[in-house]
């Protein structure tokens, strides 16, 4: 199993990440671990996609720097790929436009699954056309 963070680029200052799996089969239960520069984003949470509609999802954002998200649910998934789920984070105002900042697992514990191979993503910032200030918003300022 391959569980990934592409290169991602996002409208400041909210965001959604997406985690991918390259095959969900037999998916019921597990958590993944996924550091952050705090300096740069806070997470805020994590919601199921398509995937994995029925599973409790259940982030841990309270350690600045590193969000886990806990998953389960009774029956496990039967098989498909994709988006695993969706970690949101509020961007800080000092990530400029064109910058880029990583997100990388720390770890990634999937019931039944001996082996799983993580690769990082790179979360890049752009701009609104218009946006002067960098707030998200065209307007007079």
């Amino acid at each position: 199993m391959i569980v990934t963070q592409a290169p991602f680029t996002a409208v400041p200052p909210a965001v959604t990440v997406p985690v991918t799996v390259s095959d969900a089969t037999g998916i019921a239960n597990g958590s993944i671990t996924v550091a952050y520069d705090p300096q740069f984003l806070k997470a805020t949470g994590a919601t199921a996609t398509s995937l994995t509609n029925g599973f409790t999802v259940t982030p841990n954002t309270a350690i600045a720097g590193q969000t886990t998200i806990a998953f389960s649910q009774a029956t496990p998934i039967p098989s498909g790929s994709g988006e695993l789920f969706k970690l949101e984070f509020t961007v800080y105002p000092n990530l400029a436009v064109g910058s880029s900042t990583p997100l990388t697992f720390q770890s990634a514990l999937i019931q039944g699954f001996s082996q799983v191979q993580l690769t990082p993503g790179t979360l890049n910032i752009i701009g609104t056309t218009g946006d002067l200030n960098n707030d998200g918003v065209v307007d007079v300022g």
